[in-house]
């Protein structure tokens, strides 16, 4: 656990931080939040949503429902190899669309086999 002013190392995405700070370096161009490069830096203005939320943290050091706001920079960075967040939810989707045809297309097979005999 990092001291307040040292690096802290983390895996961006792991639930390792609080979601605002893995939003904040990632990015999101939908939300127009560019992603963040090494030797970048960035005030995150984390909303109580994307922090703690209702139970607060640190037994009442941050409040419930308190946002937050801190000044990060991306000091270093590894690749930790597989495949992008965004890219393994486009391809579940994917997935899920491919299963649910079979799924449907079987069930058809199966109250129809009179009509293919």
């Amino acid at each position: 656990r990092a001291q307040p002013g040292e690096p802290a190392e983390f895996v961006v995405g792991k639930g390792q931080v609080i979601p605002g700070w893995d939003l904040g370096i990632v990015g999101n161009l939908d939300l127009d939040i560019p992603p963040m490069k090494i030797g970048g830096d960035r005030k995150l203005l984390v909303p109580s949503g994307l922090a703690y939320g209702p139970t607060g943290a640190g037994d009442g050091v941050i409040p419930p429902n308190t946002d937050l706001e801190f000044q990060i920079a991306v000091l270093n960075a590894q690749p930790t190899g597989g495949v992008a967040l965004d890219v393994q939810i486009k391809g579940y989707a994917a997935l899920a669309t491919v299963l649910g045809f079979f799924a449907v297309f079987g069930y058809f097979i199966s109250q129809n086999l009179d009509m293919f005999r």
